[in-house]
């Protein structure tokens, strides 16, 4: 519609909007030819950033795998030892390694023995709710305005009273309090108590045989002219008897003649010292045997203030032997009452023979205690708002799961017993627990709680006693700590805080003491895993320059421009998917930049690498089985030789892939291995393709493409802006002809009006 709006008035017959748009049309033509040219740069800058994001994208993640020693060296690890797993990494030597655990780490435990008294009259004891063990009674009453009326008696005639308490008043008031500690911050490990004894009597080579002659003297006395029979007759007799003492308590420790020859039978003394752990662990005496090529420690795993060490062998038995035994092992043989080393052997006179003789006696001064630093711990309180709002069991161990410090509580339903323990494992993991006040204590105390370091038997521990008192108006922190794995690995004693150690590039990981049993790991190259590396590597590689090759050799069809829009409304979806995707083709054909990054690639990976010494067999990737063919350039590889380079030299494999010459400014240098140099060379592809469309969908950044559509932009808008006023323009003109043909008929019907008339 022209300028007036309205057109044929005049009566002259003319089309107006036709000629106007017949007018029109060879601009209409110029500016669709702009669409269609801007369209096509916007499907090639697509195109680009589509190579420019596969590009980006492999070498930022798949092809950094194989510049990687875990990678392209990698390493297998087997275990003689089930209970003994093993792992290693690309720095592992390619050898063997000997592993014996002695010990596995345990966590600090406070193990709750003791089933809980519900003292609440009428309470289930079935019941979980705090109240019910802390009160003989109770009465809670809410009140209408959100305040409580609450009774809670206890069982020595006393009670607390609350009328009318509001939250706050509740919450200000516990019924429960402890301190709670984990780590070093809170405590401070107590200095062992301990003595040891140096005797090659006690080296591996020794004490079997030793052992063995003791026993055999024995049965001699007795009248066996076989040891086997004398073993089947005595085997559970007392062989020898040790009075253990560890300044609270203190046991008759026995080992018979059938636990020894079991000893005998695996042959060394580490089973010895196990034998008498356990023997230890059984009797509730805090005392540890620890060996040390030909030493015995004797130690005290509890340090309180009245820790000692006492390990008295008597006669019973082949005691004496055994004492005589240690004497001619040692390197200055003591007189009765001189102490060697922390050993002092002391006159008995009730030996075997019942003359007199020296028994080996093991004495220690106190060790120091551990300690507490209350600033540094935790602390657990149950309120009476808790209390009146149904505070359980699991309140508390919720509570004591909050305080952060790793300490966890558990109720155990079907046992009804409360325990605590360390989430962590290793000698600096602790469990130390603080009563507030008397009645926390005597509920803690009530729980049977035991010290432990995990797995130990409970039958002969002290329950413990939170009552106890600090001397100053308070109570003793309890504490008790976890333990410290011992492993020897090829002959080096380790104490690692948990159950798993890496050494010289393999971590161990073990579940179980194998004792004298050693373990052989096996460390090799992983022949196999870098084989399906170095096939990932082709596949990957091939599937790149396929799609790389595939974009700059595409013929674009002739025939086929982007679409106008009033094409598109007379085609289907389905239609027009079809002709864009003929329109689109051969975007790329021959284009320069595609050229240079295949030129590129290929060369990266057929190329010497020159950075390695001579002291490699292989330095070419063609040298290992892989080579190119066909006319794009993609990869094949020969698996026998290259498998037969592993194994010859798999260092060299890993270096042609992988070597760095950290002198190279430029990562492309031949110095350097294939899959270094093919990452320089996609990090340049990346910035040539940067430089013609850019990095994202946006115009805004510079770039040859981005420049160009907004050239065409500004362009097209122009050209619209005066195809609008070459519109008004006609419109104008067509609008003075109607203008001028409606005067025309006026005169005309005048004239004739007047003749008419």
């Amino acid at each position: 519609m022209g300028v007036n709006g309205i057109y044929g008035l005049s009566g002259s017959g003319l089309d107006v909007e036709s000629m106007v748009k017949v007018g029109m049309m060879s601009k209409e033509n110029q500016l669709t030819k702009m669409q269609q040219n801007y369209t096509k740069n916007e499907w090639k800058k697509e195109a680009y950033l589509e190579i420019y994001d596969k590009l980006q994208s492999y070498n930022l993640s798949n092809l950094s795998n194989y510049k990687r020693t875990e990678y392209m060296n990698a390493r297998t690890a087997t275990s003689s030892n089930d209970a003994i797993k093993v792992t290693a990494n690309s720095s592992a030597p390619t050898k063997s390694h000997v592993i014996s655990v002695d010990r596995t780490a345990t966590s600090a435990y406070l193990n709750g023995t003791e089933k809980l008294t519900r003292t609440a009259s009428g309470a289930s004891q079935y019941s979980t709710k705090l109240a019910d063990v802390l009160f003989s009674s109770y009465s809670i009453t809410e009140n209408d305005n959100g305040t409580y009326n609450a009774t809670f008696n206890f069982s020595d005639g006393t009670s607390k009273e609350f009328s009318s308490a509001s939250e706050a008043d509740l919450k200000a008031v516990n019924a429960l309090s402890f301190l709670v500690g984990a780590d070093t911050d809170a405590v401070t490990a107590g200095a062992y108590a301990n003595v040891s004894l140096t005797s090659t009597a006690f080296s591996s080579t020794n004490f079997k045989s030793t052992l063995q002659g003791i026993i055999n003297d024995y049965a001699d006395n007795e009248g066996y002219t076989s040891t086997q029979d004398f073993l089947t007759d005595y085997k559970d007799e007392t062989a020898l008897s040790i009075s253990a003492a560890d300044g609270t308590n203190s046991d008759e420790i026995e080992i018979t003649f059938g636990e020894l020859n079991e000893v005998l039978e695996k042959g060394t003394f580490q089973d010895f010292v196990a034998l008498l752990n356990k023997k230890f662990s059984d009797s509730g005496v805090n005392l540890e045997a620890s060996d040390d090529s030909n030493t015995l420690k004797i130690s005290n795993t509890n340090a309180s203030t009245t820790d000692t060490v006492s390990f008295v062998i008597n006669s019973d038995g082949i005691g004496t032997a055994f004492n005589d035994a240690i004497k001619d092992g040692m390197t200055t043989a003591p007189t009765s009452g001189v102490t060697v080393d922390g050993v002092t052997f002391t006159e008995n006179t009730t030996g075997m023979t019942g003359s007199s003789t020296t028994m080996l006696t093991l004495e220690a001064s106190n060790g120091a205690a551990a300690s507490v630093d209350t600033d540094e711990m935790k602390e657990v309180k149950i309120t009476y708002y808790d209390l009146v709002k149904d505070a359980s069991f699991y309140t508390l161990t919720n509570k004591v799961g909050n305080t952060g410090t790793g300490v966890k509580a558990y109720y155990d339903s079907a046992q009804d017993t409360f325990s605590f323990y360390n989430q962590k494992s290793g000698s600096s993991s602790y469990v130390a627990i603080q009563a507030n006040d008397e009645r926390t204590a005597t509920l803690l105390t009530n729980m049977g709680l035991k010290a432990t370091d995990g797995g130990a038997d409970l039958s002969n521990a002290p329950i413990i006693n939170f009552a106890e008192s600090d001397g100053n108006d308070g109570y003793k922190a309890k504490i008790t700590a976890g333990k410290d794995a011992s492993v020897t690995i090829d002959g080096i004693k380790q104490n690692p805080n948990a159950n798993n150690i890496t050494v010289q590039g393999v971590t161990y990981d073990f579940s179980q003491v194998t004792k004298s049993e050693t373990a052989t790991v096996n460390v090799d190259q992983d022949v196999d895993k870098i084989m399906d590396n170095v096939k990932s590597f082709v596949k990957e590689y091939n599937e790149l320059m396929e799609g790389l090759y595939t974009a700059y050799s595409e013929r674009p069809n002739s025939g086929y421009e982007p679409l106008t829009e009033a094409q598109k409304a007379e085609m289907t979806e389905e239609q027009i998917e079809k002709w864009e995707k003929k329109a689109k083709a051969g975007l790329l054909y021959h284009d320069s930049t595609l050229r240079r990054i295949i030129e590129q690639m290929r060369s990266a990976v057929s190329g010497t690498v020159d950075g390695m010494d001579s002291g490699y067999k292989y330095t070419t990737a063609y040298s290992i089985g892989i080579s190119s063919k066909g006319v794009q350039g993609q990869l094949q590889i020969d698996e026998e030789r290259l498998r037969a380079a592993l194994v010859d030299d798999p260092d060299s494999v890993y270096k042609i892939f992988a070597n760095l010459d950290s002198t190279k400014d430029d990562v492309t240098d031949s110095a350097n291995g294939i899959a270094q140099r093919l990452g320089g060379v996609l990090s340049n592809a990346t910035k040539s393709i940067s430089k013609v469309s850019g990095t994202n969908s946006g115009t805004a950044e510079d770039s040859t493409l981005n420049t160009l559509l907004r050239n065409l932009q500004t362009k097209m808008s122009n050209f619209q802006a005066m195809m609008q006023a070459f519109e008004d323009k006609l419109y104008k003109k067509y609008d003075a002809m109607e203008s001028s043909l409606a005067m025309l008929g006026s005169q005309l019907n005048y004239v004739t009006g007047m003749f008419s008339s």
